[in-house]
């Protein structure tokens, strides 16, 4: 997903003591421009907003797990107190509309904008473009990217709980799968290489130790049926590809890290 941040120079409200971005001498003061203060350092506001949005903003998915697209306006005040105000959003998708304001949740408080040292109420329209994109030659590993799903949860879990959970799912489906382990050294070894691609589905099951294209395709074909995540792996949102290496006698060791 690609979110594109234009900080709108015009204003929007007709009210009084309310000036735009361009009419300040020093705007908003947010907490990573703190060493600014000093200065009217309109780039190091735009940047933190975004970086603010970047790390907030999820691509929305209807029914059939289709990315839904479009564009909003976020229609904002940062008041001379020193908070934000969400004055309207507007956009032609109600579903847009209605996660948009999500974003601003927890936005953190902020030295007012001022003008010759007098504070004011800033007003700022804040153009979200919500485009999916994705480099489909691109792998990831669990470790960078939000886990795999079999389900939505009621509470929200940690990216080591889920990394555990879909372990397991992995582990289980393979060990019910009926696949022959490999006995080394007195143990019994299945290390099997994978991947998950960005719609959810576990593919492409490669036996590390030793390859049996009949047995490996076996496994794959029960995969189709078998072990589907209905949350992909995604980064902020948008899913990824994942390729992972599984031996079943060390999932409890891995899920540790």
């Amino acid at each position: 997903m690609v979110v594109f941040l234009f900080l709108n120079k015009s204003p929007f409200f007709a009210q009084n003591n309310t000036v735009n971005l361009n009419g300040v001498t020093q705007t908003p003061v947010l907490s990573f421009c703190q060493s600014n203060t000093d200065q009217h350092n309109i780039d190091c506001f735009r940047l933190t907003l975004q970086n603010y949005i970047a790390e907030r903003i999820k691509l929305p998915y209807d029914s059939l797990n289709n990315p839904i697209e479009g564009k909003a306006k976020a229609y904002l005040l940062f008041t001379k107190e020193g908070s934000l105000e969400i004055k309207a959003i507007r956009s032609k998708n109600k579903v847009l509309s209605n996660i948009a304001y999500k974003i601003f949740d927890d936005f953190p408080s902020f030295t007012p904008a001022s003008i010759q040292d007098k504070p004011v109420s800033m007003s700022l329209v804040l153009p979200l473009n919500y485009t999916f994109s994705n480099k489909p030659s691109q792998y990831y590993s669990i470790y960078e990217v939000s886990p795999p799903q079999l389900k939505m949860y009621k509470k929200e879990k940690s990216n080591k709980e889920l990394r555990r959970l879909y372990r397991d799912a992995v582990s289980t489906f393979i060990s019910r799968s009926g696949y022959k382990s490999h006995n080394i050294n007195g143990k019994k070894i299945i290390s099997i290489e994978f991947e998950v691609d960005s719609l959810g589905n576990a593919c492409n099951f490669r036996d590390l130790i030793t390859s049996d294209t009949n047995k490996e395709k076996k496994l794959n074909d029960l995969a189709l049926k078998k072990l589907s995540f209905k949350i992909p792996a995604n980064i902020h949102g948008v899913p990824v590809k994942i390729k992972d290496t599984i031996d079943l006698l060390s999932v409890a060791r891995e899920v540790k890290r």
